[in-house]
């Protein structure tokens, strides 16, 4: 077992690369790093823990008192890194990682939020808890609604549509007054994404709600967005008079597309230019065979599409004060 405390995760590029296989796009190297790059600049430290063949990696992290995930606040999903093969070794590591958390002074807590109900890695979880006699609670977080390709209605595109007249129509209309598509220059990326930010500021401000991508998040967001393809990332437009009425944020992972972050013009509410959008890309998706997941929230507008869900759960853990 081996912990990795140095910024520069680029040493594990090629062991998290085939320990994620399967897994999330959340759990993809790209995302940690990019990740690490604005977050370790601002008093995070990171705490990454793995074995010396790769099999597992737990991608921590610390600031103020607290262990979290690499990305807590902006992955949807949070686990261990690896697949389901290595969820027995990792459990009974449980204790020698429990003894090498002991001997780190300055944490108190460890928080984690989206961790799949149907995680391998739960009993470790569960186990590492009872190691380190904490106070320890995994609840129920939230829901991720997806839509499963091949499944009733989504079976085919032509059902889809047909489940789905309204939107359908809508966008009949839509591509008749506008444009929609994926935008691929990056100057148009960079000046949507930013479009999209401050759209989503607004309308959560106007319903008195706070946004989890503050500053550094957005930065996080915009770095990503800014590798594009190369980490799967993904950005589209409904654009009308040349002017933007909706925008999608999507990473693309096969066989998921995943649905990260979507806004829309206000002025241009009556029309449904969000949902609009997202029917767009949804009805490509299962033309290309995948599945779509909607991530955390079940917002009317992702279960009006939905068909299956994933359920999450969080994870905090209190640690004991120190015997005497």
């Amino acid at each position: 077992m081996r912990v990795h405390q140095s910024p520069e995760l680029a040493g594990l590029a090629e062991l998290w690369g085939a320990a994620a296989a399967g897994q999330s796009c959340f759990q993809r190297f790209s995302f940690a790093r990019t990740w690490g790059q604005v977050f370790f600049r601002h008093g995070v430290t990171p705490l990454v823990v793995h074995d010396a063949e790769g099999k597992w990696i737990l991608p921590w992290a610390a600031r103020d008192g607290v262990l979290f995930p690499l990305g807590h606040g902006v992955f949807d999903y949070v686990d261990v890194i690896g697949t389901g093969a290595a969820a027995g070794s990792l459990q009974a590591r449980a204790g020698a990682l429990a003894r090498a958390l002991r001997r780190c002074p300055d944490w108190r807590r460890m928080e984690m939020r989206g961790l799949p109900e149907d995680s391998p890695f739960l009993g470790f979880w569960r186990r590492l808890a009872a190691e380190l006699g904490a106070e320890a609670a995994i609840t129920p977080f939230a829901a991720a609604p997806l839509l499963r390709r091949g499944a009733g209605d989504a079976a085919t595109v032509e059902a889809f549509a047909r489940k789905h007249g309204r939107a359908e129509e809508r966008l009949r209309q839509a591509q008749r007054r506008g444009w929609l598509g994926r935008v691929e220059p990056a100057a148009e990326r960079r000046e949507l994404l930013t479009w999209l930010l401050e759209q989503k500021q607004r309308r959560l401000e106007a319903r008195g709600e706070t946004n989890v991508l503050q500053a550094r998040e957005a930065e996080w967001l915009s770095e990503m967005a800014g590798l594009g393809r190369e980490a799967g990332v993904e950005l589209w437009a409904y654009r009308r008079d040349g002017r933007p009425a909706a925008g999608l944020v999507t990473f693309l992972l096969p066989p998921v597309r995943y649905g990260y972050l979507l806004a829309f013009a206000a002025e241009m509410a009556a029309a449904s230019p969000g949902i609009t959008l997202l029917y767009f890309v949804l009805r490509a998706t299962i033309g290309e065979g995948m599945d779509f997941d909607f991530l955390t929230g079940e917002q009317p507008f992702k279960l009006r599409f939905a068909n299956a869900a994933r359920r999450l759960l969080q994870f905090r853990l209190r640690r004991a004060p120190p015997r005497r």
